[in-house]
C-alpha cells in the first residue's frame, strides 16, 4: 500500500464511530470497506491460531447455527448467520495495525480531525440544552438533549463509545499530557457535561464507573479527570440552582431515579398501612423490589421464562421478539419488546447456557488479562493503551445494567471495533 492509501485507511478506522451521527448505513458501509480491504490483502493468515480470536469465532458460529435451527423468521436468522462479519471487522483492524503500524503518520491531522468532530458535538449539545433546539433545528425530544440524533435518545451511549478512542489515541501517539493539561481538563469536563445532559442514566453510570477506574489505574491523567468531575458538579449545581436550560436533566437523572427506588421499596407506606402491617410487609420486602423499573423487571422475568423453556440453547438470536407474544409467555409482569434490555438476560434467553458460557468467558478473560498487564513493568504508553480499551469493553459488556439489543448492528460494531484495538494492544504486550 502507498502512504496515501495507508493514511486514508487509518482515517477511515479512526473516524468510523463518528459516522453513526450521519446514520447507521454509513457506519456499516465503512465497516464493509474495511472487511473488503482485509479479505483482499490477507489471503493466507486469518489469525485463527490465536486463542482470543478462536473464542469469538466459536461464539459467532454458534450464533449463526442457533439462528438457523431455531428461528423461523427469515429476516431474523439471515441477520444472525452473518454475525461472524463483526469478528472479521475486528480482525481487519488488527491486520492493518500489524502490517502498517510503522507507516502510520499524520499525527497532527488525526488529532485535529477528531477534536473538531468532538467539539462540534459538544457545542451542539450545549446549544440545544440552553436554546431548546440544536444548530440543525432539532427540538428536544421528550425533554431530553439528543443533539444531531434527533428523536433517537442515544447521545450518551454514543459519547461513551467514542471517548475511549480519544484516550487510546493519546497514549498511542504519546501525546504530551502535561504540556496540554488545560486542554485535557476542558475536554474531559465538556465530555462529562454532555453525557450528563443526555439524560441517559445507564451511560451516566457507565461513564462514572469508567472515570473512577481510570482515576485508580491511570495516575498519569488522574488529576485532570478529578478536576473535570469537579467542573461537572459545578455545572450541575449552577444550572439546577438558577434553573437554566430547556431540558430538566437534573429532575430525570436524580429526582426520577430517587423516586423510582423509594416508590419500589416503600409503596406500602403510601397505601396507609399500619405500623404492624408495615413490619409484616417488610419481612417479605423481596417481593416488592423491582430491578430498575417495573418495565425492566417485566422484561427480565419474561426473558427468564423463555430461558426455562430452552435452558441449553435458548430461543435463538433475536428469539425474544419472536416468542414473547406467544400466549404461554403472556403475563402481567412480562412485557413484550424487541429485546430484554440487558445483555445477560438477552443471551440467557436467546442463546442459553452455551451463549452465557462464551459471554462470561470473555469477561473473565478481559478481567484477568487487565490485572496481568496492570502489574507489569512495561512501557507506560503501551500499558495505558491496553488498560483504557480493556476497561471500556468490560463496562460495555457489563451484565448488571440496562443495555440495548446485543445483536443490534451499531452495538455490535462499537463492541467489535474496540475488540480490534484490544487484539492489537494485547499482541504488542504479550507477543513482544
Amino acid at each position: 500500500m502507498t502512504k496515501t492509501q495507508i493514511n486514508l485507511t487509518w482515517h477511515l478506522i479512526i473516524l468510523l464511530p463518528f459516522t453513526y451521527v450521519v446514520g447507521i448505513a454509513v457506519t456499516e458501509l465503512f465497516t464493509l470497506l474495511l472487511i473488503i480491504f482485509f479479505l483482499l490483502k490477507n489471503r493466507h493468515n486469518f489469525y485463527l491460531k490465536e486463542k482470543k480470536i478462536i473464542i469469538l469465532l466459536l461464539f459467532s458460529i454458534y450464533v449463526g447455527l442457533n439462528a438457523i435451527i431455531q428461528i423461523a423468521d427469515k429476516d431474523l436468522y439471515i441477520s444472525s448467520i452473518f454475525y461472524f462479519r463483526f469478528l472479521i471487522f475486528s480482525t481487519a483492524i488488527l491486520f492493518f495495525f500489524d502490517n502498517f503500524e510503522n507507516e502510520i503518520i499524520q499525527k497532527k491531522s488525526i488529532f485535529k480531525t477528531i477534536f473538531i468532530f468532538f467539539f462540534i458535538i459538544f457545542f451542539d449539545v450545549l446549544f440545544q440544552f440552553f436554546y431548546g433546539n440544536n444548530i440543525l433545528g432539532f427540538e428536544l425530544p421528550y425533554d431530553r438533549v439528543s443533539s444531531f440524533f434527533g428523536s433517537k435518545l442515544v447521545l450518551g451511549s454514543f459519547l461513551f463509545t467514542v471517548f475511549p478512542l480519544f484516550l487510546w489515541l493519546i497514549f498511542f501517539y504519546k501525546y504530551e499530557i502535561e504540556k496540554n493539561r488545560i486542554f485535557l481538563i476542558i475536554f474531559f469536563s465538556l465530555y462529562l457535561i454532555c453525557v450528563y445532559l443526555s439524560g441517559e442514566r445507564t451511560s451516566i453510570f457507565l461513564t462514572a464507573l469508567y472515570f473512577i477506574s481510570l482515576i485508580f489505574f491511570l495516575p498519569i491523567i488522574r488529576k485532570y479527570l478529578i478536576l473535570s468531575i469537579l467542573f461537572l458538579f459545578l455545572f450541575i449545581f449552577l444550572t439546577s440552582i438558577f434553573n437554566v436550560g430547556k431540558a430538566n436533566t437534573f429532575n430525570r437523572v436524580f429526582v426520577k431515579t430517587f423516586n423510582q427506588f423509594t416508590d419500589q421499596l416503600y409503596t406500602e407506606e403510601k397505601k396507609g398501612y399500619t405500623q404492624e402491617q408495615l413490619i409484616e410487609s417488610r419481612k417479605n420486602i423481596h417481593k416488592h423490589i423491582k430491578i430498575f423499573s417495573n418495565d425492566h423487571n417485566g422484561h427480565f422475568i419474561l426473558a427468564y421464562d423463555l430461558f426455562k423453556k430452552k435452558p441449553l440453547f435458548g430461543s435463538g438470536p433475536e428469539g425474544f421478539r419472536y416468542h414473547c407474544r406467544n400466549i404461554e409467555f403472556d403475563s402481567e409482569i412480562g412485557i413484550c419488546s424487541t429485546h430484554p434490555h440487558n445483555f445477560f438476560f438477552q443471551l440467557l434467553s436467546e442463546t442459553g447456557l452455551l451463549g452465557i458460557f462464551f459471554y462470561i468467558s470473555i469477561l473473565i478473560f478481559i478481567f484477568v488479562k487487565f490485572f496481568d498487564v496492570y502489574k507489569r513493568d512495561i512501557d507506560l504508553y503501551k500499558k495505558n493503551c491496553f488498560l483504557v480499551i480493556s476497561l471500556y469493553i468490560f463496562f460495555k459488556l457489563f451484565p448488571l445494567l440496562p443495555n440495548g439489543n446485543f445483536f443490534n448492528n451499531w452495538i455490535s460494531i462499537s463492541i467489535y471495533y474496540f475488540i480490534g484495538f484490544y487484539f492489537y494492544t494485547y499482541n504488542k504486550i504479550f507477543k513482544e
